[in-house]
């Protein structure tokens, strides 16, 4: 065994005879906290006789005195003059610095009484309940305000548009980011089926509430990480409403979002919310997949199936023909894919003189085996024209950003680039 020669102080060192550095390390951690014990505290919690408990801290930037100083002073001068030249009994002397530690450690005694114990019980039992009141007599107050005491179910199949009274909370000089600081509860502006959360669908929502239309509502689109998602957010709205603040604000300028939920199943309705108004199709005319003025060729050489639109569609047909499977070509403004039955089959229904209701798209989609659809996928789609009128449609679909009527599941089978590639 190695004698190892360890620092407990500036001015004291001692020798332990041990085969590893780490045993003589513990015999000078134990014996240095005697000499730094007015850096710890020891906190006695609890009720008498019933749940005693403690806690010894390790405190910075403070000190706290021994009780008796004088007898500390003793205690420790008899400890290191005990020591041997060489310590070899490590146990015994760790034991011997522990027992000093914890007779002399500042001590703060935090016990109760039972009665004691009780009464700060039942006072913050009164404390809880009173802010429990005042919390629901703002939500009350606020609702028959802006809102309706009677909440709208919400089905599974079936999505919330709707409306947030926010702030700006933010306070640049502490860094402090609050944009959409909410004030009240979610009032229900209206009901969609789940898919697209499109700027159309929201704001032909909106349109059903004039006192909240005359505003002006700008669309922003912030799916990534922390984003606040798809929503129209209207100017100061005027109103100032009570709420305290980051800055130390009692009233706040409020602003109006219109937001969509896809997770409630029950919210409060809006005021002027009326159940008479039905549910709201996914797009203004009533169906989300009208039928467009569009053709159809089926690319024998290439396999491919080839749709071709006299206008851009609307997002809520791109997000579908992303899903099942097409991709958009620049050089040649169409739209293709890979011939299945499945893609051949969602292009004839979107080129039928018929009306395509979303709960038919998705049984079309649903028929084709899950390994055929894929959104996580990148097509490079080189370049061919300069056009300035030319307007790029992005080929890359991410399906966090891209919201549809259709259920996909994770472990999808991403299929070769080569043949995602084979048409062009």
């Amino acid at each position: 065994m190695r004698v190892w020669e360890v620092t407990v102080t500036s001015d004291i060192g001692i020798k332990v005879r041990s085969q590893k550095k780490r045993e003589a390390d513990q015999v000078a951690k134990a014996v240095d906290r005697l000499f730094n014990i007015n850096s710890y505290r020891r906190e006695l919690r609890g009720v008498y006789g019933k749940t005693e408990d403690e806690t010894t801290y390790l405190v910075i930037g403070e000190k706290y005195p021994v009780e008796n100083p004088e007898l500390y002073k003793a205690d420790l001068d008899e400890f290191i003059a005990s020591l041997p030249p060489v310590i070899t009994d490590i146990h015994d002397v760790i034991l011997k610095a522990e027992y000093l530690f914890k007779k002399h450690i500042p001590t703060v005694n935090k016990r109760e009484t039972e009665e004691r114990s009780r009464a700060r019980q039942e006072k913050e039992n009164n404390v809880h309940e009173e802010w429990e009141q005042k919390r629901k007599a703002q939500h009350d107050d606020f609702i028959s305000e802006w809102g309706k005491p009677e909440k709208v179910m919400i089905p599974d199949e079936i999505m919330a548009v709707k409306l947030e009274i926010t702030f700006d909370d933010s306070h640049p000089q502490a860094d402090y980011f609050a944009p959409h600081r909410q004030i009240g509860s979610d009032l229900c502006l209206g009901l969609a089926h789940k898919g697209p959360k499109t700027e159309r669908l929201a704001r032909s929502i909106l349109a059903k509430y004039p006192e909240l239309n005359k505003y002006k509502f700008t669309w922003h689109v912030e799916n990534f990480s922390m984003g606040h998602g798809n929503y129209l957010i209207s100017e100061h709205t005027g109103i100032r409403m009570k709420h305290g603040s980051y800055d130390g604000r009692q009233e706040v300028e409020t602003r109006f979002e219109i937001r969509f939920d896809t997770y409630s199943k029950a919210m409060y309705p809006y005021k002027n919310y009326s159940s008479s108004d039905g549910l709201q199709d996914s797009n203004v005319n009533g169906h989300a997949f009208q039928s467009m003025d569009v053709t159809m060729r089926l690319n024998d050489e290439k396999e491919g199936v080839e749709l071709k639109f006299t206008e851009k569609p609307p997002e809520e047909i791109m997000a579908s023909l992303r899903i099942a499977g097409f991709r958009w070509s620049r050089p040649k403004r169409l739209w293709y894919a890979k011939q299945s039955e499945r893609t051949i089959a969602f292009a004839k229904r979107l080129c039928s003189n018929e009306d395509v209701h979303p709960d038919e798209v998705q049984k079309t989609l649903a028929e084709a085996p899950l390994n055929e659809i894929n959104v996580e996928e990148i097509i490079q789609i080189p370049e061919a024209t300069n056009s300035p009128d030319e307007e790029l449609v992005t080929s890359s679909v991410n399906a966090s950003n891209v919201q549809t009527s259709v259920s996909i599941e994770m472990g999808l089978q991403t299929t070769e680039p080569t043949d995602q590639l084979a048409m062009f």
